[in-house]
């Protein structure tokens, strides 16, 4: 009997989350930008359950996330990217961070970028959505790691280069989240552009025995 209450509750609850998602997508596109921060960061919360991030999908809340990764206001790019660190964790739906016409990747590169030591939390938690992005996307399992540009790959690893070698010897919980967010980015990037040079080799190889 217990059983059965708790699953009453779940479902109770789950319709309740539903009917928040809902009010919040609509909170995502308003004028303000205390509002919209603040909608992000429930959603932020929200995306740790797993039947949340699906409902989330299907109710297109994820392409309305990754659409404000773009937005003008600081704590509104900060509370999504944070959101998009639980997507990107999903392999049911992380595809969202891969649609062409969202060109959520990018924005989250350029998120990135943008930060470098300015704003180390911001190039933090950009590193995390993005490594948890990458991670599995070379497994069969995953859609491929070409879903990515090269060129957005290599420029994303350059750039982790030069921001990790700058944030050496940094004090600070800032710095060190930094350093471990974005050396586990680079060190995945490293491992994933390295195969891709072996492979060209290969193919390189084949081609002159050919020959």
């Amino acid at each position: 009997a217990s059983g059965s209450g708790s699953g009453r509750v779940g479902q109770v609850l789950f319709s309740a989350h539903r009917a928040v998602i809902g009010d919040l997508v609509g909170v995502l596109v308003h004028p303000n930008d205390e509002a919209v921060a603040e909608a992000a960061r429930a959603f932020g919360n929200l995306s740790r359950d797993t039947q949340i991030r699906r409902f989330m999908a299907g109710s297109r809340a994820d392409e309305a996330l990754v659409m404000l990764l773009d937005h003008n206001s600081r704590d509104v790019v900060f509370a999504v990217a944070g959101a998009l660190v639980n997507i990107a964790a999903d392999p049911e739906c992380k595809e969202v961070l891969l649609d062409e016409d969202l060109q959520g990747c990018d924005k989250l590169v350029s998120v990135v970028r943008r930060a470098g030591l300015r704003d180390l939390p911001m190039a933090a938690v950009g590193c995390k959505a993005l490594y948890n992005l990458l991670l599995d996307l070379n497994s069969p399992n995953g859609p491929p790691m070409m879903a990515v540009e090269d060129e957005t790959l290599g420029m994303l690893y350059t750039s982790l280069d030069e921001l990790l070698d700058a944030t050496e010897g940094g004090g600070g919980d800032g710095y060190q989240d930094l350093l471990a967010a974005g050396g586990a980015l680079h060190n995945l990037l490293g491992h994933f552009l390295a195969s891709q040079t072996q492979t060209l080799n290969n193919y390189e190889d084949l081609g002159e025995e050919k020959n």
